[in-house]
């Protein structure tokens, strides 16, 4: 399946390079659902040797969290806590906020129960990280405490 719909995705890329369709397809193929796909798409934005240009990472950064199954996001809420250091070190100011606001695992607010006390316990780990970063977690944590108010709300 993945393969099929990566395919799609570069054959209709092929018929339109502009950079919307660039956009698009970086969009599309990171928003395939399948594990093979999400493993791809994460794996081109955090940890691929080549950084994608901004406007693709920002397209497959929201690609990859399109999601109708959350489980395929699962596995990758360990994954971002281990690698943002390595993120906002790594990659220019604008590319590191878009990837660590972007993959944030927001998602997941009420599927992964310690969601919020992984977030607590970077934050208790990485003390001496810089504000900056530590304010894009902190962020990210806090969003994930409006999704669960409003859950409650909305049961």
């Amino acid at each position: 399946m993945a393969v099929r719909a990566t395919w799609r995705s570069s054959r209709r890329l092929a018929k339109d390079g502009s950079a919307s369709g660039q956009r698009r397809a970086a969009h599309a193929t990171a928003a395939i659902p399948t594990v093979e796909g999400k493993r791809a798409a994460w794996d081109s934005l955090v940890n691929a040797e080549k950084d994608l240009p901004n406007a693709l990472q920002f397209e497959a950064t929201a690609g990859f969290g399109h999601v109708h199954d959350t489980a395929l996001l699962e596995p990758y809420v360990d994954e971002y806590f281990a690698s943002v250091r390595r993120i906002y070190a790594d990659k220019t100011n604008e590319m590191a906020t878009n990837l660590i606001e972007g993959l944030y695992p927001a998602e997941l607010a009420g599927r992964v129960a310690d969601l919020q006390d992984k977030a607590d316990a970077w934050l208790a780990e990485n003390a001496e990280a810089h504000d900056a970063l530590k304010r894009l977690i902190i962020e990210g944590r806090d969003g994930v405490r409006r999704a669960l108010k409003n859950q409650e709300r909305d049961y």
